[in-house]
C-alpha cells in the first residue's frame, strides 16, 4: 500500500535538518582547530587549578553533547557557548601562549564561520523550536491575576 506524507513527517524532516545543519557549523569550527585545544575538557593534570580559575568550562565535545540533547534553543545560546570556549582560553592562559594565540585564531574562524550562515542558523534554531504564543493569554491570565491577589 502506498503512503501519503503528510505535513506532520516534513516537519519532522524539516527539524532534522536543521539539527544536522547546525552539526555540520559546530564541525566546521571544530575544523578550525587544528592544535585541538578546544575539543575535549581541560585536563587539570595540564593545566593546574584550571577550574579554580575557570568557573564555566565549555569545550566542543561539550558543545556536541548539547547539541544531541537539543539543550541549545537559540542563537545567542548556540553563539554565547563558543564565545565561552575563547573567553576561558583567554582568562587561563598569558597573552604569550600558543592556546591564547590559538584562541585569539578560534575566534576569528567562529566569526568567520558564523557570520556567514548566520541567517541559516537562525532559521534552523526557528524550524526546531518554533515561536509560539506566549502563554497565560485569555482566560489564563485572568485566573493568574486572581491567585496573585491572593
Amino acid at each position: 500500500q502506498g503512503r501519503v506524507t503528510g505535513e506532520g513527517e516534513r516537519g519532522n524532516q524539516d527539524t532534522e535538518d536543521a539539527f544536522l545543519f547546525l552539526h555540520s557549523i559546530l564541525q566546521q569550527v571544530v575544523a578550525t582547530d587544528k592544535e585541538r585545544y578546544f575539543v575535549y575538557p581541560v585536563d587539570e593534570r595540564g593545566a593546574p587549578n584550571y577550574y579554580s580559575i575557570i568557573k564555566t568550562p565549555m569545550c566542543f565535545s561539550m558543545m556536541q553533547q548539547k547539541l544531541d540533547a537539543r539543550a541549545y534553543t537559540s542563537w545567542r545560546s548556540f553563539v554565547a557557548d563558543f564565545e565561552q570556549i575563547v573567553t576561558n582560553a583567554r582568562t587561563y592562559n598569558t597573552n604569550k601562549t600558543r592556546c591564547y594565540k590559538c584562541a585569539q585564531a578560534l575566534q576569528r574562524n567562529i566569526n568567520k564561520i558564523l557570520g556567514q550562515h548566520e541567517l541559516d542558523i537562525r532559521k534552523a534554531f526557528t524550524a526546531l523550536f518554533p515561536v509560539t504564543p506566549r502563554a497565560g493569554t485569555g482566560a489564563e491570565a485572568g485566573q493568574q491575576q486572581q491567585q496573585q491577589q491572593h
